[in-house]
């Protein structure tokens, strides 16, 4: 049998190197939506602890401001988040985003490449957006999920969600169209 390029069957030498734990199968959309809601809820909890971080680092006041701001929606979007999982029952236990922890990672690694000034407020804006988009995506994602298994409160939550991470991604869009020419005399 012939495996399509870009999925992992269960039998692939990829598979079978993954930890047990992140071997289990979705047998249904429920069963989707609940891993979208696992991941988003630890994507979520990761970056709001990045986000201080990233205001300290940054030199540019609107770039502070901005993050300073989500790092508040964020709270707010883990709140919309534990309602969601109180209304589906769902175990957070052993959640964890492994792309938002590996940026988050990253950036520590690339901030403290460039000192303070607009280049290193230009790879803050790119290290943010990165997870915005990632967030904006699983957001749609699960958010449609939950549509199709007629869940309204739980759409209703997720469309809050995504709208936020839609205007930080836009206003980070916005800084960078001022920041990132200002790094090209850094």
């Amino acid at each position: 049998m012939t495996e399509s390029p870009g999925i992992i069957s269960p039998t692939s030498n990829v598979a079978r190197t993954l930890p047990k734990s992140k071997m289990t199968v979705a047998k249904t959309l429920r069963d989707v939506l609940e891993e979208e809601i696992r991941g988003l809820y630890s994507a979520e909890t990761q970056w709001a602890k990045a986000l201080p971080d990233l205001a300290r680092a940054a030199t540019n006041s609107g770039l502070k401001a901005t993050f300073l701001g989500h790092f508040k929606e964020c709270e707010g979007q883990v709140r919309r988040l534990d309602k969601i999982v109180k209304i589906l029952r769902i175990s957070l236990k052993d959640a964890i985003c492994g792309a938002v922890r590996s940026i988050v990672e990253e950036s520590g690694e690339r901030i403290a490449d460039f000192p303070p000034g607009s280049a290193r407020d230009a790879v803050l804006i790119s290290t943010a957006q990165r997870v915005e988009h990632f967030e904006m995506a699983a957001y749609r994602s699960a958010r449609r999920f939950a549509q199709l298994l007629g869940s309204i409160e739980v759409t209703e939550l997720l469309q809050s969600n995504l709208e936020e991470e839609t205007e930080a991604d836009r206003k980070l869009t916005d800084l960078a169209e001022d920041i990132n020419p200002l790094a090209l005399s850094a």
